[in-house]
C-alpha cells in the first residue's frame, strides 16, 4: 500500500525533474556554445562569399596580382594593353555586364559560363547566410557579450590554420582537386599556348587571389562580428534593467 501511495507523487515529479535537467547550467552553456559557433561560422562564410565576388570583379586587383606574379616581364606595351583589356572583359563578364569574352576562346567562354553560375550562387548564398546569422543571433539573444566575443575568434583561428596549410602544401594539387570537385566537366583545362585568357591568369595568380579573398573575408567578418557583439551587449544591458 505504501508503494501505491508513492507512485502518483513520483509520476507527478518526473516531468519536473526532466525539465530541470534540460535547464541545468551545463546544458544551457553547451546549447549557447553550439549556437555561437553556428552564428559566427555563418557570418564568416557569408563574408567569404562576399569577398570572393568582390575580388573576382576587381580589375585593379587583377593587375596588382599579375605584377606580383611577374606576368609583364618581357612584355611590350601592346601585350600589356591586351592583358589590361582581358582583365576588364573578365570582370565585366563576372559582374553580368557582358554575355561573352571577346578575346577568349570558345572553350574558355564555355568554362566561364560555369564560373559565372557559381559566382551568382555565391551572391545568393552570402545573403542567405546573413539571414541565417540573424536567426542564430535571435536564438541566442540572451547570451552575454563576453561569451560572444570569445566564440567570434573561432573562424579567425580556422583561417590562420588553413592559410598555413596552403603555404606548406602543394597548391597545384588543391587547385586541381578544387576544379574536379566544383565542375562536372574538363573545360577548365585550358592550354596557355592556345588561349590568351589563361596566359593572363597563371596558377600563381589564383593562389594569390585566394590569399587576397581570405584577407578581405577576415576584414568583412571583423565588421560583422563587431556589430554582433555590440548587439549582444545592447540586449544584455536592456534585459538587466
Amino acid at each position: 500500500m505504501l508503494s501505491d501511495r508513492k507512485d502518483p507523487d513520483v509520476k507527478r515529479r518526473l516531468p519536473k525533474i526532466i525539465r530541470h535537467i534540460g535547464k541545468t547550467p551545463c546544458r544551457r552553456k553547451a546549447g549557447e556554445s553550439i549556437v555561437f559557433i553556428l552564428l559566427y561560422m555563418s557570418l564568416y562564410l557569408s563574408a567569404l562569399a562576399i569577398s570572393v565576388v568582390m575580388c573576382a570583379q576587381n580589375s585593379d586587383l587583377y593587375l596588382k596580382i599579375q605584377n606580383k606574379c611577374g606576368l609583364f616581364t618581357g612584355f611590350g606595351a601592346e601585350d600589356r594593353s591586351e592583358v589590361l583589356k582581358m582583365n576588364e572583359e573578365l570582370t565585366a563578364y563576372l559582374s553580368g555586364n557582358t554575355a561573352y569574352i571577346e578575346n577568349a576562346s570558345v572553350r574558355a567562354n564555355m568554362h566561364m559560363q560555369d564560373v559565372r553560375r557559381i559566382f551568382n550562387g555565391a551572391k545568393g548564398t552570402g545573403g542567405l547566410l546573413i539571414a541565417l546569422s540573424a536567426f542564430w543571433m535571435y536564438m541566442n539573444r540572451k547570451a552575454k557579450a563576453k561569451d560572444a566575443c570569445i566564440f567570434s575568434w573561432t573562424p579567425l583561428i580556422m583561417t590562420c590554420v588553413f592559410v598555413l596549410f596552403l603555404q606548406r602544401s602543394d597548391f597545384s594539387i588543391h587547385f586541381q582537386r578544387f576544379h574536379e570537385t566544383l565542375f562536372d566537366n574538363d573545360l577548365w583545362r585550358l592550354d596557355p599556348n592556345e588561349d590568351f585568357m589563361i596566359r593572363c591568369l597563371p596558377e600563381e595568380f589564383f593562389y594569390r587571389m585566394a590569399m587576397a579573398a581570405l584577407f578581405y573575408a577576415l576584414m568583412v567578418y571583423d565588421g560583422f562580428a563587431f556589430i554582433s557583439i555590440l548587439l549582444f551587449n545592447k540586449i544584455g544591458r536592456r534585459d538587466s534593467k
